[in-house]
């Protein structure tokens, strides 16, 4: 049992659709970010109304339920299949097993204030390879934070401005460039503070965080001192701007937003050393809400990168780079299976001139775990992609997807990187073509807190990698079951 998002609950990160994923007005889902869900209307509720779930998302703690605990828990199970993954990098097959428990708990106390924590424990079983800590590591600490909401001193409702201090996860947007990384079995967190504000349909995060190190073993995640994160992001319906708008513009978004990253070693395909450097990147994102099958969607972004690259060609240098990204959709509500057509698309700039003092790759601070494809490893650097599909629906429980991806580097000086920006090819040769991939997706949805999902992909390689080899066409698959409350 879900409540739409209302006035007097504590808004979502900025950027994330306000009725959660895949919400519509009439059924709102679960925020992305598992600490923005305000369950205190469920003292309306009769106890016996009340399913299970809700029980969990709700313990009164005092006679009028002002004081109240919620449980949730984030879990997954299943396989995952490569053949030749990375492009043959590790050859012959490999089948393992993958398992996510994170568990959270958090206690309100009327309005004012709130304190939250969760668990992660991610592994992986059966792999042939080496496991990378963001698929296998844990038990660890994942959130405790501590909140004070005060809006009530600007003339808001309390919960409409409040302060976050300790680790949490962050996410914004589409989570290009900030993600809580959902693809491997952990998630990002980060220690520091966030501030965030709604008002006259605006919602607004001021944030500045230094991420966990993913350490293999239990209980030693600490923060990792050799990278920060800080930044502005804000977002307000196009309605706010231009009360009269209709149609497409009536559901559109727009987000602004500033970030700064700071990494101590950042390694790229042409520079034989790492890098020392600091980031901003300043952007904008457009984008429509509603449901998918509900005509014409359209979600746009795109930034400019500026900052400080020490240590580049052996000296000082800049960085100027940038990437422009999105996807066009139009859904038949009325039609059998309501189809919904589309096409990504995604271009990330590369370097030009490894021997010269100005640094021309996009990095994202902090992207997806798989940022595209199914079985390609690419990363966003220096990177062009565009993914036709076609998502049918055969049930209201069912939905299959077929999509066809193609990718190309954007400059023949630079590499190709995996995420979060790992190269995994230099720059050899004049072919700018990649490779292709084809997929098909299925997704079930057994119950409001559990899905299976799985998938298969083909990557056939292209003329790129064969000057960069090993050069071997890539196969997976996976099946996984995802519970969510």
């Amino acid at each position: 049992m879900v409540a739409q998002q209302g006035s007097d609950l504590r808004p979502y990160a900025p950027g994330t659709p306000q009725l959660g994923i895949g919400g519509t007005p009439d059924s709102p889902a679960n925020a992305i970010l598992p600490q923005d869900e305000d369950w205190s209307w469920l003292r309306t509720v009769p106890l016996s109304e009340r399913s299970a779930v809700d029980r969990l998302r709700f313990v009164p703690l005092n006679a009028d339920g002002s004081i109240y605990a919620s449980f949730g828990f984030d879990g997954r199970f299943g396989f995952e299949y490569f053949d030749d993954a990375t492009f043959g990098d590790q050859p012959g097959d490999d089948l393992d097993w993958h398992l996510r428990a994170n568990l959270f708990a958090g206690v309100t106390f009327g309005d004012r204030a709130r304190i939250f924590g969760a668990l992660k424990f991610g592994q992986v079983e059966d792999s042939d390879f080496p496991v990378p800590p963001v698929d296998d590591d844990g038990p660890d600490l994942h959130q405790a934070f501590a909140e004070l909401s005060f809006g009530d001193m600007f003339g808001l409702s309390v919960q409409d401005a409040f302060v976050r201090v300790g680790r949490q996860e962050l996410h914004y947007g589409a989570g290009r460039l900030i993600s809580i990384r959902n693809g491997p079995n952990v998630r990002n967190d980060y220690d520091g503070v966030l501030a965030r504000i709604a008002a006259g349909g605006v919602i607004a995060d001021a944030f500045a965080f230094r991420p966990t190190e993913n350490d293999p073993g239990l209980w030693n995640n600490n923060t990792d001192d050799t990278r920060a994160v800080w930044g502005l992001y804000t977002t307000a319906p196009i309605t706010t701007f231009a009360p009269n708008a209709s149609g497409l513009l009536g559901r559109a978004n727009l987000d602004l937003f500033y970030i700064g990253f700071d990494r101590e070693v950042s390694p790229y395909a042409f520079q034989p050393t790492p890098l020392d450097e600091t980031r901003h990147t300043i952007g904008a994102r457009f984008w429509t809400s509603g449901p998918p099958t509900d005509g014409w969607n359209l979600e746009i972004e795109g930034g400019f990168q500026f900052g400080d690259a020490d240590g580049l060609a052996g000296g000082d240098g800049d960085i100027r780079a940038g990437y422009l990204a999105g996807s066009v959709t139009y859904g038949y509500a009325d039609t059998r299976w309501t189809p919904v057509i589309g096409v990504d698309f995604g271009i990330n700039t590369g370097d030009d001139d490894p021997t010269d003092d100005r640094l021309g790759t996009f990095r994202a601070p902090f992207p997806p775990g798989r940022f595209f494809g199914e079985a390609s490893p690419l990363g966003a650097g220096n990177l062009m992609g565009l993914r036709p599909g076609i998502t049918v629906s055969p049930s209201d429980k069912l939905s299959l997807t077929a999509r066809y991806e193609a990718f190309w580097r954007v400059e023949t000086e630079d590499g190709i990187y995996a995420p979060p920006q790992v190269p995994i090819r230099g720059n050899a040769g004049d072919d700018r073509f990649i490779g292709q991939e084809v997929a098909l997706l299925a997704s079930y949805r057994l119950s409001d807190t559990a899905t299976l999902g799985g998938s298969i992909a083909r990557f056939e390689t292209g003329g790129y990698l064969s000057d960069n080899g090993p050069n071997e066409d890539v196969t997976a698959a996976s099946l996984k079951l995802d519970i969510r409350f």
